[in-house]
């Protein structure tokens, strides 16, 4: 069950291929923001959000106590992450 619209994909950071597929991807969005800036359309960008994963060892980092812990948004190191969540929004 998909919640958003912008959702594209879950990677594992631990993939030797996941940096090289981020970049590609962004390369993608750049030549079509760049057509759509000719043409009036929308521009797009990649947003990367890393999740913890099960029995993280850096999950306590994030916890209430933790240093990295926020109160309204929480955002996961991709260091730190197993896995990314890809999302493919519109810039207004």
């Amino acid at each position: 069950m998909i919640r958003t619209k912008t959702y594209f994909d879950t990677m594992e950071t631990s993939d030797p291929q996941f940096q090289h597929t981020i970049d590609v991807i962004r390369g993608t969005l750049r030549k079509i923001n760049k057509r759509n800036r000719v043409i009036g359309g929308p521009q797009f960008f990649l947003r990367v959000r890393g999740r913890l994963g099960k029995n993280n060892p850096y999950a306590p980092l994030y916890g209430v106590d933790g240093p990295l812990h926020r109160y309204c948004a929480q955002e996961i190191n991709i260091g730190h992450a197993r896995r990314a969540d890809l999302y493919i929004s519109t810039r207004s």
